[in-house]
């Protein structure tokens, strides 16, 4: 895609363009929430979550914005273990 200076994603086989469907957003929900495991525990991430979901990956590193601050992981997979590291804002309470 970047290739083929797309700016979103595609919506068929490399060479398609569409520049203009919503759908091209689901990134941005899924990578930190799935990948990541960045979740809300209750309104406002007052309580929160991180539980990775590898898939294919060995590992994986980012930043989530949430209303009270920035929540940055990375986790690697080790002999079918994540190890896990993050920074969160001390306003939010992880749950386990």
């Amino acid at each position: 895609m970047l290739a083929n200076n797309c700016t979103t994603s595609v919506e068929a086989e490399a060479g398609e363009r569409s520049e203009c469907h919503a759908w091209g957003a689901l990134a941005l929900y899924e990578l930190p929430t799935t990948i990541l495991g960045v979740a809300p525990a209750s309104p406002g991430y007052r309580t929160m979550t991180i539980k990775p979901t590898p898939g294919y990956l060995t590992w994986a590193s980012g930043h989530v914005q949430t209303p009270v601050g920035l929540v940055k992981v990375d986790w690697k997979l080790v002999n079918d273990h994540i190890e896990l590291n993050y920074e969160i804002p001390e306003q939010i309470e992880l749950e386990e």
